[in-house]
């Protein structure tokens, strides 16, 4: 029997590579660790109950202006002396909409050329070796072709 899984959310969440430190705007040491184009999920060391609504900076990389993004919290954990958080926005700007889902873009193709870069690395000594392997092969191969021509 297929067993099917139906995702809860209404869009793809991204985990990054390494949490966030977000300039925040509601509380302290707020980390980001996944993002959506609907939500996200924090790690901060107070809690935020659910339905509380908060507010961060989220930076951009390099000098590219950054957004503020505010939302509902829509669940907590506590783990570990830290408190989880799951974030649903409230955007209601389209603008603001259309940076975010071009952010969340930029984050999925940075992760798939990482993992890309991973498979590459984990397999170019393999390559470099069965090349060198083969070079030799086919120097051996035209040094009996030489001495065959000598021959006769």
């Amino acid at each position: 029997m297929t067993q099917v899984t139906v995702e809860r959310r209404a869009a793809e969440r991204v985990a990054l590579e390494s949490p966030i430190n977000l300039q925040k705007h509601s509380f302290p040491e707020l980390m980001l660790t996944e993002i959506s184009t609907t939500g996200a999920r924090l790690i901060c060391p107070q809690g935020q109950h659910p339905g509380k609504n908060i507010s961060f900076y989220l930076p951009f990389p390099k000098e590219i202006k950054g957004l503020i993004l505010s939302g509902t919290v829509i669940w907590e954990e506590e783990r570990e002396g830290y408190y989880y958080l799951g974030v649903r926005f409230d955007l209601q700007d389209e603008v603001d909409k259309m940076i975010l889902e071009a952010y969340v873009d930029y984050l999925k193709r940075d992760k798939a050329i990482q993992e890309a870069k991973k498979v590459i690395n984990a397999y170019i000594d393999t390559f470099l070796m069965i090349f060198d392997l083969g070079l030799e092969v086919l120097k051996k191969e035209l040094a009996k072709r030489q001495e065959v021509r000598y021959l006769h």
